[in-house]
């Protein structure tokens, strides 16, 4: 058996191979790859493999929403099944809140309470802001908070980012960065000059470690590299997303394993893929990785094996990342039919109305959206 890493261009790679007929049997993929390949029918189906070994794939253990993602079930079935399911929780320095004499963040906060201490918290003119804004690709999460989507849920055909609840959500970011001046742009040229630098051997975790930023909404999957980059530079600690007008929402990754379509070893690739959702490997997976399995049992188990691999995360709230999956409040990032030039009309649009405050947020947002529909009708 041969292993490819997944780095650089690795999905071109993949999809030219498998076009040519040659390509890896079974590939992992996340975010929008693994529904794209999905929709091309580069994957087989896996409905009669799970249907003969059902005992071993636990599909009611699994988020729903996640193998819903990983199928077309007029088409071929499940093509997918999950690798694991990260999920997004508000993360903190705590002495940076400490210096500021502020309760740290906890469930109770929501939109208001958030934007209130981001404007006790910061401290501009010394290099530290609140936080950084979200970015086009994070604004899923702040959408669902407020009841709304970027993608027409019943029609992916569709965008829904030009509603008056998406906008609304939209405007929220985009005045804290542009109106309380204490939310730093990703980007962009109105971003400060104190992140423009901020790469090298710290890479993007560069702003945490160096106490930048008072609070961050990151992922469960990025908390392994926490502990490599941010060592103990930072006392950073967990709380859940604010709550929205609609309520707690956040995101959870969409990672998967599929097996090409055209491969010739479909017995074995099946049995390895079958041995990647054991509780042997997602033990495995869990302590080292750091990867949230996405199997809604097996919540508690990451807390407690996680914690025990690497015990600098003694103490750690690691439970609202569990919560997330537990009380069903997490929610897949969302997928055009032509996602690529969909998402390209969208994220310039953000960027330009909400990042760098140039454009009103609701005439952009409207005038991609008739751009993202005319698209997805061809």
């Amino acid at each position: 058996m041969e292993v490819e890493p997944q780095n650089g261009a690795w999905t071109e790679k993949n999809t030219s191979e498998w076009v040519a007929g040659t390509g890896p049997d079974l590939s992992g993929h996340c975010c929008a790859t693994g529904p794209d390949w999905g929709r091309q029918g580069m994957f087989l189906s896996l409905d009669p493999y799970i249907k003969r070994d059902s005992k071993a794939i636990p599909t009611a253990d699994y988020v729903e929403w996640l193998l819903k993602l990983f199928s077309t079930p007029a088409e071929r079935g499940q093509w997918a099944l999950p690798m694991y399911t990260g999920t997004v929780a508000l993360f903190y320095n705590k002495d940076l809140f400490k210096n500021k004499g502020l309760p740290f963040p906890d469930e109770t906060w929501d939109w208001n309470k958030y934007r209130e201490v981001s404007l006790r918290v910061a401290d501009v003119p010394s290099d530290v802001w609140a936080r950084r804004e979200v970015g086009a690709g994070s604004m899923y999460w702040r959408a669902h908070q407020n009841g709304a989507n970027i993608v027409d849920p019943k029609d992916d055909t569709k965008a829904a980012f030009a509603t008056d609840k998406a906008i609304a959500a939209l405007t929220y970011e985009r005045d804290v960065v542009h109106k309380d001046g204490v939310v730093a742009p990703s980007g962009g040229p109105k971003e400060p000059d104190a992140f423009k630098s901020l790469t090298g051997q710290f890479g993007g975790h560069a702003a945490i470690r160096l106490g930048r930023i008072a609070m961050w909404e990151g992922g469960s999957y990025t908390i392994i590299q926490y502990l490599r980059f941010v060592e103990d530079e930072v006392d950073w600690d967990i709380a859940p997303l604010p709550k929205g007008p609609a309520g707690r929402a956040t995101l959870a990754t969409s990672d998967g394993w599929s097996i090409w379509s055209g491969t010739k070893n479909k017995d074995a690739a099946w049995e390895f893929l079958k041995y990647l959702q054991s509780d042997e490997h997602t033990d495995i997976a869990t302590r080292y990785a750091g990867q949230q399995s996405a199997r809604k049992s097996h919540q508690q188990q990451w807390v407690k094996a996680f914690a025990e691999t690497n015990p600098k995360l003694a103490g750690k709230a690691l439970k609202w990342c569990a919560d997330a999956i537990e009380k069903n409040y997490a929610r897949p990032i969302e997928f055009w039919r032509k996602d690529a030039d969909s998402k390209k009309i969208y994220t310039d649009a953000y960027n330009k109305s909400v990042r760098d405050g140039e454009e009103e947020v609701g005439a952009a947002m409207r005038a991609a959206a008739e751009q993202v529909n005319q698209i997805n009708k061809g």
